[in-house]
């Protein structure tokens, strides 16, 4: 598991996102803060670059406008989880997911557990009512129900 952290919103930092990290400890995760923002944009530009007639379609009109223009003024993406077969291939872009999600409006229920409004690989052209747990689950059950070819390593090219 890879976690990358930016400052996106007020109170956004490194010692704010090292808070999170601590209660995300796990031997399997590494943590990286990207103060740039650089992971953020390429995953835009991947994205929407895969998905663009998708995400025209499941967002409202006033929402589509962020895909108007040059696709190097994407905002980064951010709020969104990945999960990749263990084949797949890393190289200077990065591989398109085989399962994804990304929150697009968040809503905090009484219970104080997260839910919200979602764009998915389960469902690209149409926006989900979800929660990050069904989310995790869903995309590591997608994931992990595959069998990776033989041969595949996971493991980042040169």
């Amino acid at each position: 598991m890879a976690f990358v952290w930016m400052p996106m919103v007020d109170g956004d930092s490194r010692p704010a996102a090292e808070d999170r990290m601590r209660e995300l400890n796990d031997d399997r995760a590494t943590h990286l803060w990207d103060p740039e923002r650089h992971a953020g944009v390429a995953w835009a530009r991947a994205m929407v670059a895969a998905h663009r007639d998708d995400l025209e379609r499941a967002l409202p009109p006033d929402q589509a406008i962020v895909l108007d223009g040059d696709p190097e003024d994407l905002p980064p993406a951010w709020d969104c989880v990945f999960f990749f077969r263990g084949d797949a291939r890393w190289s200077s872009s990065p591989p398109l997911p085989h399962a994804w999600s990304k929150q697009l409006r968040f809503t905090e229920a009484a219970d104080g557990i997260g839910s919200g409004v979602f764009w998915t690989g389960r469902v690209p052209a149409k926006l989900q009512s979800s929660t990050w747990k069904s989310e995790f689950d869903d995309g590591a059950a997608r994931t992990t129900a595959l069998k990776a070819p033989a041969g595949g390593t996971g493991r980042r090219e040169k």
